[in-house]
């Protein structure tokens, strides 16, 4: 099986990445475009780096890192998910405070949005609803799947994954339930 998670950033993707890749026992491609990721976080190269898509793999790659690349080898994927999360407010402020206490490090909102991430999260949204027109695919809500247990597991059951009940749980209990939140 072949994953696609296209999400724009501060939607929860790393959560739900690492928990299909997990139940499904999917091999994970984190990001495999983000430059500033692999150079300053990872400090290495990416497992992938471009070509025919690999198999048993989930790949997260954010909405605008390599749009292009998506459009090339969209038709080599068995599932495509657009995770969207629909408070772009909370988006924006995510964002704005992963800037300065980094983007797996919990935080209290302390930082004042700006107009430069107004914009860039907005042209964000809007490069995934485009990708919505043209892919099929499953749109999903962060708040459908970062809130609520029985919505959640709907929600993820819904993406027709086989995903049963004892893997959701696991799923639930280790990456979607909310007290692993990083706003405080």
């Amino acid at each position: 099986m072949r994953i696609l998670l296209l999400p724009h950033g501060r939607s929860g993707s790393t959560s739900l990445h690492f928990a299909l890749s997990d139940v499904l026992n999917l091999d994970k491609i984190i990001e495999p475009f983000n430059k500033d990721l692999w150079n300053n976080y990872y400090k290495d190269e990416p497992t992938y780096q471009g070509g025919d898509i690999p198999n048993n793999t989930i790949i997260k790659n954010l909405v605008g890192q390599n749009d292009g690349w998506v459009k090339e080898y969209v038709n080599q994927f068995d599932k495509i998910i657009l995770l969207v999360r629909d408070n772009i407010r909370d988006t924006i402020i995510s964002a704005q405070n992963a800037d300065v206490y980094g983007y797996i490090n919990p935080y209290t909102p302390t930082e004042k949005i700006t107009p430069k991430m107004m914009t860039y999260i907005s042209k964000l949204y809007s490069l995934l609803f485009n990708f919505s027109e043209v892919l099929t695919s499953d749109l999903v809500w962060y708040e459908d799947i970062f809130n609520n247990y029985d919505l959640s597991k709907e929600t993820i059951q819904s993406l027709d994954l086989n995903i049963n009940d004892e893997q959701f749980d696991m799923m639930w209990d280790k990456y979607l339930n909310p007290k692993h939140r990083l706003r405080k």
